[in-house]
């Protein structure tokens, strides 16, 4: 059985049930994302995996720092976003029974289609992976590559409501650029 099936969380028959007839149709609110609200509007696209992931997320930022990667691979200019990828891999199975496992996965299955758990040993293989969730036949294209040819944006990762943190005290749809956009979604 893979790591996260289908039923993942869900203990009982009830809670299978209310999930996959009722709430697994209904719209998602998020109400704490890490996208910047301008990245957004803008629909920035992602170079790479490492991009898409690291980019704007503190939590997982602070638990690198906790599992003791060097603040170079965290934030840092200088380094590659393979080598910044591999400490997030590194640092991943330090945080079983922590949220950040759970999504980390969670976002494996949804966007990329496999059941690989994240660390050292998996990272080259995820990184490379032909797969990323395409109908399509696989390409040679490998993630990260496919992430920035592909229309991998913002824009595309969500289809919900979505607050950013970017600034909680000003609401997204007052920017002119949150209210120029064409995305389905609701800021």
């Amino acid at each position: 059985m893979a790591y996260l099936n289908e039923n993942f969380l869900l203990n009982n028959k009830t809670s299978q049930r209310l999930f996959h007839e009722i709430a697994a149709k209904q719209p998602i609110m998020d109400y704490h994302c890490h996208l910047d609200s301008a990245a957004l509007a803008d629909n920035v696209g992602f170079s790479n995996l490492s991009d898409m992931w690291l980019g704007g997320d503190h939590y997982k930022w602070r638990a690198m720092r906790a599992a003791g990667e060097p603040e170079e691979l965290i934030t840092g200019k200088d380094s590659s976003p393979k080598e910044k990828f591999d400490a997030w891999a590194r640092t991943v199975p330090q945080t079983v029974r922590n949220p950040l496992h759970h999504w980390t996965h969670l976002e494996l299955k949804s966007y990329f289609k496999t059941d690989l758990i994240l660390s050292p040993k998996t990272a080259d293989a995820i990184w490379n992976s032909p797969m990323l969730g395409s109908r399509r036949p696989p390409s040679p294209l490998r993630t990260s590559a496919k992430i920035s040819t592909s229309g991998w944006s913002a824009q595309r990762t969500i289809r919900s409501t979505v607050c950013s943190t970017t600034s909680p005290s000003i609401p997204a749809d007052t920017s002119p650029k949150c209210s120029r956009r064409s995305a389905p979604i609701k800021a």
